[in-house]
């Protein structure tokens, strides 16, 4: 979007966090970290819309979108051009392996009958551990909230030019960050531009860790979002005579879940000890930049094993080509080291 994205900092500790790691990117990639500033400046701030930051990262290239829409259309896409056999409403229940004349196969039981292949492709994400239960305590399930709020009149006049990131507002470390979306304003200026808040998990039951149903909202954290943005955002100026509320109105609240990974990185690729058993899940909340490209990765690995190619010569062209980092690919070593860091909080 034309102004980029804002990560909004309300703790000094992380502010200084931030900055050293934009140092850091400077030093690895010129490029990219000429595309990244750092705002201190208090008018700037309230430029911003962040008048009670600490300070900011301002980053050039940012882009919104509709996940639900994005992948409906890809699904819809497939079905059409390529003969995607898509099975709605049948989750499956468990996945068992089994030698047969063709060599070894993996039967998935589901709630519409049994389902047999070479190949089987997991993108359970928070759920993974049900169906591999040796990556339990690797990659956990943790329900986010998330709202659409009305928009004040001021931000339906003058949209926000920025995606925003909040970092360290009530207290909340860095990975329990709040972030906004402002949907577009429709062409009557009465209609659309709902401000899409979410995060607040600090304020959730067990702040949200080890929760695996989203079949209703957490209040406590509903409610958070609802005060807590127009506090962190600057939703008052004044346009035309008209304000906004100290609390902000939803139209809809919701959770959803999540795949938290014990080390922070997605898990791609082979299935240990599991030939034909492959991985894509655990992206920690950050599914949008990291998905399509660890599913991509996860697709050349299975189409190099059905053509009896060497996959170690795949994972390493990929990697070299920085199509997704080396930490992301699956490893003994790698779960063995996950399980010495911290729980997942």
């Amino acid at each position: 979007m034309p102004g980029g994205g804002c990560h909004a900092y309300f703790s000094e500790t992380y502010f200084k966090e931030a900055k050293k790691e934009v140092a850091e990117l400077r030093k690895i990639s010129q490029d990219m970290g000429d595309s990244v500033r750092v705002v201190e400046n208090k008018e700037e701030l309230a430029n911003l819309r962040i008048p009670t930051a600490v300070g900011a990262v301002v980053q050039e290239r940012a882009a919104k979108l509709s996940p639900y829409k994005l992948v409906s259309w890809i699904l819809e896409h497939l079905i059409r051009t390529s003969g995607l056999n898509l099975q709605t409403n049948s989750p499956v229940l468990s996945i068992a392996s089994e030698i047969s004349p063709k060599g070894l196969t993996w039967t998935l039981q589901t709630s519409r009958g049994l389902v047999s292949a070479s190949q089987v492709l997991i993108t359970t994400n928070g759920y993974t551990s049900y169906l591999l239960p040796q990556f339990k305590d690797l990659i956990v399930p943790v329900r986010g909230e998330m709202s659409a709020l009305r928009t004040p009149l001021p931000l339906m006049q003058q949209p926000l030019s920025h995606t925003y990131v909040f970092v360290g507002t009530d207290g909340q470390d860095r990975i329990q960050d709040d972030y906004l979306v402002q949907r577009p304003v429709l062409f009557t200026g009465k209609e659309g531009g709902e401000l899409m808040f979410g995060g607040g998990r600090s304020k959730a039951r067990y702040q949200g860790v080890n929760v695996d149903n989203d079949d209703g909202i957490d209040q406590p954290t509903a409610e958070y979002l609802r005060k807590k943005l127009p506090q962190a955002l600057d939703t008052e100026t004044v346009i035309n005579g008209l304000s906004s509320k100290k609390e902000l109105v939803a139209k809809k609240e919701w959770t959803g879940v999540m795949g938290f990974s014990r080390d922070a990185h997605p898990w791609v690729g082979a299935v240990p000890d599991a030939p034909g058993l492959w991985l894509a899940a655990a992206y920690t909340g950050s599914g949008m930049p990291n998905a399509a490209l660890s599913s991509q990765y996860a697709a050349s690995l299975i189409l190099a094993a059905t053509k009896g190619q060497d996959c170690k010569l795949v994972e390493h062209d990929v990697v070299s080509s920085a199509n997704i980092p080396s930490c992301y690919t699956i490893t003994k070593d790698r779960m063995e080291r996950a399980r010495k860091l911290p729980d997942i909080k």
